[in-house]
Order: C-alpha cells, then sequence, then structure tokens
C-alpha cells in the first residue's frame, strides 16, 4: 500500500507511512494510529506470487489458488493471535497489539522498535564484527526470549540478524528485540503442529536443511542453528554459508582470532546439519556458550539492557599522551627539586644540595618506571582519549599489550557483564581498529 492510504480495523484507523519490509508471507508497514497519533508496526497478509491487489487496495487471488491463500490467511491470524492471547509478554519479544480482517487479507498491529537491526547495525560500521563479548551480550536476551517462546511449543522459525533489532534506551543503551513472527508455528502438547501454515522464503545461512523440506512437528533445534548463524554473523560479520554446505572447518575458519575455544565449539554443535546431531534445545546451547539464562522472567517486567555505549581503548592517541604525561610527571618531580636545592641552607655538608638532588631525580626515575605498570594512569588517558574517540567494537589491542594480556579463564556459567560496545552512528577512524 502507498503511504497515506488510510486501513480500519474497525476499533482503529491507521494511516501508512511506509513500507518496512517484505517476505514471503506479507508487507511490514510503518503506521500511525489517527486517534492518538501512536506509531506501530502493521503486518499485512499477501502472497506476492499468488496474490494482486486492486485500485481499492484489496487484495485479489486466482479461484485457483483460493484454498492456498485462505487457509495460509487462517493461519497467519491463528498465529498472531495465539501470541497476543498466550501473554508472550517479554522485553525482548515484540508486543502484539490488535489482529483483524481488511481488505480481503489480515492483519496484525505490533510494536513499532526503532533502531537498526543487526545487519544493518554492522554494515554502518564497516562490516567490522563486534567482540566475543559485545556477541554474547546481545545474544543472550535473545536466547532467553526464544527459551520462552519454546517453553510455549513455539518455534520462530526466521531467527535471524535482519530480525533483531537494537533499540536505544533513554539512558543510551541498547535492547535487542526479536521481530517477525510471520512464519511462527504453534504446536499442541504432543508435538503437532496446531496450523497447516508451511515455512516460505528460507533465508539462506540461517535455516537449517530440515526447514526447507518443511517442519510438522515442534523442532526447536532449527532455531537453535539459527541462533547460532547469528552469533557466527556477529564475530564474523560475513553472512553463513548454506546449511547444505556448512562444516565445522568452515566455521572455525572463518571465526577471527581471539574467539575461545568454548564459543567455538559451542557454534559447531549449534550447526551441525543434522538435527539429531545439533545441539538439542535453546538452553543447553546457552550453557554452551557460558550463558546462564535460568531466570526466566516470563512475566516480561525485566528489561535487558546492552551497555553498547562507549569503549574504553587504547589509541594512537594515547600512545602519545601516556609517555607525555609521565614526562610532566617527571618534570614536575624535577622542579621540586631544584626549588628543593635552592631552599637547603647552606650550614652542614657541603654535598647536601647534590645529594638531595640525586634523590629527587632516582625518585623521579622510579614514579615514572612504576607508572607504566600502573592502570590508573593509563585510565585517565583513556578516558581523556575516549571522549574524541568512539570504539568501534573491534576490540584491538597492540602487540606488547596483548603480551602482556594474561591468559583468561573461562568462567563456568557466567553471565557476561554489561560491556562497551559500537555507538549508534558510524565511529571516527574505525579505518584503523577494522581486522585484517
Amino acid at each position: 500500500m502507498a503511504p497515506g492510504v488510510v486501513i480500519s480495523s474497525g476499533q482503529h484507523r491507521y494511516r501508512v507511512e511506509k513500507v518496512l519490509g517484505a517476505g514471503g508471507f506479507g508487507i511490514t508497514y510503518k503506521v500511525e494510529r489517527l486517534s492518538d497519533g501512536r506509531v506501530f508496526a502493521m503486518k499485512e497478509y499477501f502472497r506476492k506470487e499468488l496474490c494482486e491487489r486492486d485500485d481499492n487496495h484489496s487484495i485479489s487471488y486466482l479461484k485457483s489458488n483460493r484454498d492456498i491463500i485462505e487457509n495460509g490467511l487462517d493461519d497467519f491470524i491463528t498465529e498472531a493471535r495465539r501470541l497476543d492471547r498466550q501473554n508472550i509478554a517479554h522485553p525482548n519479544i515484540v508486543a502484539i497489539y490488535e489482529v483483524f480482517k481488511a481488505n480481503n487479507t489480515a492483519y496484525y498491529v505490533m510494536e513499532f522498535v526503532p533502531g537498526d537491526d543487526l545487519l544493518r547495525y554492522i554494515r554502518k560500521h564497516k562490516d567490522t564484527p563486534l567482540t566475543e563479548q559485545q556477541a554474547l551480550s546481545v545474544i543472550r536476551p535473545v536466547l532467553q526470549a526464544v527459551a520462552l517462546l519454546h517453553r510455549n511449543r513455539i518455534t520462530h522459525l526466521d531467527i535471524k540478524h535482519e530480525n533483531i533489532i537494537l533499540t536505544r534506551q533513554d539512558d543510551g543503551s541498547l535492547r535487542p528485540v526479536l521481530i517477525d513472527f510471520g512464519l511462527s508455528k504453534h504446536y499442541d502438547k504432543k508435538g503437532k503442529a496446531t496450523s497447516e501454515l508451511t515455512a516460505a522464503g528460507c533465508t539462506d545461512g540461517f535455516a537449517p536443511q530440515e526447514q526447507y523440506l518443511g517442519l510438522t512437528t515442534f523442532t526447536p533445534q532449527a532455531d537453535v542453528y539459527a541462533l547460532g548463524a547469528t552469533m557466527l554473523y556477529l564475530l564474523t560479520a560475513k553472512w553463513p554459508v548454506k546449511s547444505s554446505e556448512i562444516s565445522a572447518r568452515k566455521i572455525i575458519d572463518a571465526l577471527p582470532d581471539g574467539v575461545s575455544e568454548r564459543v567455538q565449539d559451542a557454534l559447531v554443535k549449534s550447526l551441525r546439519r543434522d538435527k539429531e546431531d545439533r545441539t538439542q534445545s535453546v538452553e543447553k546451547f546457552a550453557e554452551e556458550l557460558g550463558l546462564d539464562i535460568a531466570d526466566h522472567h516470563t512475566d516480561g517486567n525485566a528489561t535487558y539492557l546492552l551497555e553498547l555505549g562507549r569503549r574504553r581503548r587504547t589509541t594512537d592517541y594515547s600512545r602519545y599522551l601516556k609517555p607525555a604525561l609521565l614526562a610532566l610527571g617527571v618534570c614536575a618531580l624535577l622542579a621540586g627539586g631544584v626549588l628543593l636545592v635552592k631552599n637547603i641552607p647552606s650550614s652542614g655538608s657541603g654535598n647536601a644540595g647534590v645529594e638531595a638532588a640525586d634523590s629527587v631525580a632516582m625518585y623521579a626515575e622510579e614514579v615514572a618506571a612504576d607508572s607504566l605498570n600502573q592502570t590508573d594512569v593509563a585510565q585517565v588517558v583513556d578516558d581523556m582519549t575516549a571522549s574524541g574517540n568512539e570504539s568501534d567494537g573491534s576490540g584491538k589491542v597492540s602487540g606488547e599489550e596483548e603480551a602482556r594480556k594474561p591468559e583468561p579463564k573461562e568462567p563456568e556459567m557466567a553471565k557476561p557483564e554489561p560491556v562497551p560496545g559500537l555507538p549508534s552512528a558510524p565511529a571516527d577512524n574505525l579505518d584503523a581498529q577494522i581486522p585484517a
């Protein structure tokens, strides 16, 4: 539908502002509710290969496709209403507010989530991968959200970088939100699908092999595969290979240096071709990543905020500023020594002034040497330079700094602390930080 078109649900009227995206089963619009000016996202059921739109914006299709269209339409409505009625409330899952029929098709109105999806976010930063800690911080709340879906016997079946949006909060932090439930399926207690909706438009690189053949039983391993592929993308900034071509060697070769063996192993297990050999649940995948997602928060009151703001790092400026500050400190000490010598009484040893000056010089040298190993001076300099240099999140450090860093210990089931990350706009001086 074109911008300006008004559509009524019977309860509310919405004006189309623009198209946000289109997929195998529909088109998503940004709309404004005319009664109060609130902005929402609205998804329209539209099978572009089977449907057409007339001048009145109504959907039409051939009689030969009638059964396909109408069965799909019913399933589209059923899945949307189920998410709404089952109270699938979670701060990292897009909220659905209204489901209705109009124009010979169906629509559902959902929360409008401003921000960039992960694909656009990475591209804005010149295809710079996230660090391992940043990637874990992004994926953890998404794992919790998907685990909640699975406990309600719902699979998303379209998890990928384009369906996770980083929306900025009032305090400047970022919250990942899983969107687009157009392919989601619900299953009964026996694991049988409760609708006939067949997954279409599987995304190469994120959909496992079994999804291309159609899923008729509850298969959480399909979402596990997509989550593993999304994590792989965050760490490489490269589109994963198709599930028919994936291998452990290709995964390991794609990962940059510095990714822990734990994460490497977890990704290999989550991306195995055979679903029976693959990691069997989201909870198990989280455990293999070293993440604790046991605090489920099914009431949706908790909000997981990612502190992906400014990131402290050693910049080219800091390498010059640190010696400069140390030199200033030494000069100050030496100047103090000169004043001390001038004020030494003339009585007593004739060598008192020389001894005092030597003592001050030796003390200045000791302070300068000690300061090279002190984190407080480095912190001051980094804080000074950070104000003018936003981080790109590459996590690269100099060879000498890397050599001084102790071997990291891998914690068991550790929650990643909120870590700094990439800014919301392209960072300055990013070229020097992009890994080779």
